[in-house]
């Protein structure tokens, strides 16, 4: 997406964007920003041409959009800390200052950082220029903050490492989130990561949490990386769902790529996939795409998908040779996640998303690798 915008432009924008605005009423809602941008240039150049380059960036996004508008402000935290580890959907500057693209009025955008209470403010519109003002965030007293219990279920496999080899990571998640895309920019470099410590039995205990949601990541070598989203609650401990631990499984794949469920004249391929594996079946796909994601529970490799709408059907147990042209109308497990996959079975994919056809056979190792 194109995020860049000429300064002398900016007006034309706003008046091309809002044409029932009249020159004195542009003006009037620009001002703001200008006197915002001149005072930050006479204090920091260096955070001021990056405040331009994300505001350019940002109406560039409305423009493309077709809706939205854009807000700006700064953050303060209380204590006197650097306001750059906070998070939200866009990327806070050295001085606390930022300025996006929101997607809608009325709609809460978040400000979140570890131990701190956690900031939604809502975007009163209707733009195309708002300023938020100094929005101040402060670090939670003990009492406030929240706490959790959780276990680690290891798989009975002599693949799987010693607790020592497992990590659990945390991050403060980015929500909720108003831009035109629904997407963000990121958690940036100064995003605040921290690990728990596995006991003995494999329980873990975490302290100090903010009323807000979290990212939990599992990591182990050679395992399934685990993933869970948990909503901690003001001054409460929870216990967490037990999470498991279990080696990668991996199959053999046999494949077709074409632009319509006829397979005629396609070139076959083979490939090995495993566990968390973000598969491009086709290279006309953007390096950053995928076909398929291949997940995996209780040792079951499954057939996940990232772009959509994504159809996948079962043919069920044979040879590609043996596999038959079926109409999309009759594809089942429609924008299902987590197809299972069977030893010897044949699948036909629909990937729409990327306007082609995936027709594949699955080879399980009949032992694990290890």
């Amino acid at each position: 997406m194109l995020r860049a915008i000429c300064c002398c432009c900016q007006i034309l924008f706003v008046l091309c964007l809002f044409p029932t605005l009249s020159h004195s009423q542009v003006n009037k809602l620009d001002s703001g920003i200008k006197t915002f941008l001149a005072e930050l240039n006479e204090t920091n150049p260096k955070v001021a041409k990056e405040f331009q380059q994300r505001q350019e960036q940002s109406q560039q996004e409305i423009a493309s959009a077709k809706k939205g508008h854009v807000i700006f402000g700064r953050i303060v935290l209380d204590d006197g800390r650097s306001p750059r580890s906070v998070v939200s959907q866009m990327i806070l500057l050295e001085d606390g200052s930022f300025v996006d693209a929101v997607g809608a009025a009325n709609r809460p955008i978040g400000f979140r950082l570890h131990g701190y209470e956690a900031i939604n403010v809502i975007p009163k519109g209707p733009g195309p220029i708002e300023n938020l003002g100094e929005i101040h965030m402060k670090p939670l007293p003990a009492e406030q903050l929240a706490s959790g219990t959780g276990r680690i279920e290891i798989e009975a496999h002599p693949g799987v490492p010693r607790l020592d080899k497992i990590q659990l990571t945390w991050s403060i998640a980015v929500d909720p989130v108003n831009t035109p895309s629904n997407g963000t920019d990121g958690l940036g470099p100064f995003h605040q990561i921290f690990n728990s410590d596995l006991a003995k039995d494999g329980t873990f205990t975490v302290i100090g949490m903010s009323p807000a949601k979290y990212d939990l990541w599992v990591t182990a070598p050679n395992c399934v990386m685990q993933h869970r989203e948990i909503v901690f609650t003001e001054g409460e401990s929870q216990e967490l769902p037990p999470i498991p631990v279990e080696v990668v499984r991996k199959m053999d794949v046999e494949f077709a790529v074409s632009h319509t469920s006829n397979f005629t004249n396609a070139k076959y391929a083979k490939t090995s996939l495993k566990a968390d594996d973000r598969w491009r079946a086709s290279d006309e796909i953007p390096e950053y795409a995928s076909d398929l994601v291949i997940g995996q529970h209780e040792g079951k490799l499954l057939l996940r998908h990232a772009y959509g709408p994504c159809h996948v059907k079962d043919l069920g147990a044979g040879q590609l040779s043996d596999r038959f042209d079926v109409d999309l109308d009759e594809l089942d497990g429609q924008q299902k996640q987590g197809i299972p996959v069977e030893d010897g079975h044949v699948y036909l994919v629909h990937q729409a998303n990327w306007r082609h056809w995936i027709v594949m056979r699955t080879t399980l190792p009949k032992v694990d690798a290890r």
